[in-house]
This record gives structure tokens, C-alpha cells and sequence, in this order.
């Protein structure tokens, strides 16, 4: 899909956030008034933001070359101690290891999007990838060392605060078109002649994970088109 999609995406999301309190997620945590005007008195509440992402499990020599630390300069601070530190493992495509292929990790990363749905997309390419599927065939060890690297590189260089931020449509289609599960594109014309009613809940419907079901390996066109009109419902309800 186009950018445009992830600027609508964007913006429903944050209109469904604004009118639903089952969806507030995270705002839940960090206030006591809630989008609705609504109030809950409460004796303390916890912002989940203090973890370091660490590996304690794995040998050393697994992690030494995509394990990445540094630290970035606070805005509002000359003290170095308040420096943030920030923790990335550089991963192909977000989930394979460079030298070790059948190590994989799902949903490492931070997006305005459904991240167990990113998960899920994670999961299907590395099928696809162990298996011999479409995302191996363009693929191999040494291209999968040299990205890393080179991504590795680039973070170094920039020290962004958020390495692990994905844009959700943007990185879902890479994995779906590497997987060979793209949806139809409901910009082209085709879309709308096949389907129209479907290329209307592609384009104005949410982004989720059964419009990757529509077409390629795992899919299922009938269930995946019920589950997208619903959703497609759903969203108009609450809007």
C-alpha cells in the first residue's frame, strides 16, 4: 500500500483512541481522566517505560555483533547521567539473527499499530524463509549478514531514541510482499472492477492482519473478505 494509507491509518487509530475507552490502552496507564470525560480515583499509577531489553539467556557470542548500547544526549539536561540509554539488536528484518538463522524474534519493536499482528506477519516469514518459501528465494546468508551490518552501522551513526519504532503498514507490506501475501492495491482500478466493495474496506477500513489472508500462502479469500467487512462495520460504528 501507498503512504497515504499509513497517514489514514494513523488517524483512525487515533480517533479510535479518542472514542472508545476499551482501546486506550496505554493512556490508561499514565492519567486518571479518561477520553470520555470519565475519572477513577487511584492510590498509584505505574508507567510502563523503565525496562532495558537485555538477553541474559543467550551466550554472549550470540548477540556481541548485533547487540548495540549507547546513550542520547537528554534535551533538557547537561548532566550526562541523564542521558537516556538506549538498547537495540540490530536483526534482519526485525526478527532473524545474521549468523544464526533459526534464532528469530518476534514483536521486538515499538509501532502505532497492532503489534501482535506484526508478530504474526514475523512468524509467516520465517516460514517462509526456513521452509524454502518465496521470502528465501532472493535471499541468502552473506545478504543477510551485509544488511545488518550495514544497519548496525547506521545506528551507530545516528543514535536515534527509538531505534525499534516501525511504521506498521509500511514494515506489514515488506513481509507481506516478501511472503508473497500483498492484498490488492484498492488505488489500482483492477481492485475496484474485481471486488468493489472490498478494494472500499482495503482502502477506508483499518489496517489489519486478515487483509494479508486475502491472497498468497495460508490464505483464506472468503473469511478473510467477512472478517474485513466486519471490521470495516465496526469502524463506522465508533467513528
Amino acid at each position: 500500500m501507498l503512504s497515504v494509507i499509513s497517514f489514514f491509518f494513523f488517524f483512525k487509530q487515533k480517533t479510535a483512541y479518542e472514542m472508545l475507552r476499551s482501546l486506550v490502552g496505554s493512556e490508561m496507564c499514565i492519567r486518571d481522566r479518561f477520553t470520555d470525560g470519565s475519572k477513577m480515583e487511584v492510590d498509584e499509577m505505574v508507567a510502563c517505560t523503565g525496562y532495558h531489553l537485555s538477553y541474559n539467556f543467550l551466550p554472549i557470542d550470540l548477540i556481541k555483533h548485533t547487540f548495540l548500547e549507547y546513550q542520547v544526549p537528554a534535551q533538557d539536561s547537561n548532566d550526562p547521567q541523564a542521558n537516556p540509554t538506549v538498547r537495540h539488536m540490530s536483526l534482519y528484518n526485525r526478527v532473524m539473527h545474521p549468523e544464526y538463522p533459526t534464532l528469530n524474534f518476534f514483536a521486538q519493536l515499538s509501532t502505532i499499530g497492532n503489534e501482535a499482528a506484526v508478530g504474526e506477519m514475523q512468524a509467516r516469514w520465517v516460514v517462509s524463509m526456513l521452509s524454502g518459501g518465496k521470502a528465501a528465494a532472493s535471499t541468502n546468508l552473506q545478504q543477510i549478514r551485509d544488511e545488518c551490518h550495514k544497519n548496525v552501522h547506521k545506528v551507530q551513526q545516528r543514535k536515534p531514541l527509538f531505534p525499534g519504532f516501525a511504521n506498521y503498514v509500511k514494515y506489514m507490506d515488506q513481509l507481506a510482499t516478501q511472503i508473497g501475501c500483498l492484498p490488492p492495491n484498492p488505488l489500482q482500478l483492477r481492485t475496484w472492477w474485481n471486488d468493489w466493495k472490498l478494494a472500499k474496506w482495503l482502502l477506508f477500513g483499518p489496517v489489519v492482519s486478515a487483509q494479508y489472508r486475502l491472497l498468497g500462502p495460508q490464505s483464506d479469500y472468503k473469511k478473510a473478505r467477512a472478517t474485513l467487512q466486519a471490521c470495516y462495520s465496526l469502524s463506522l460504528i465508533h467513528i
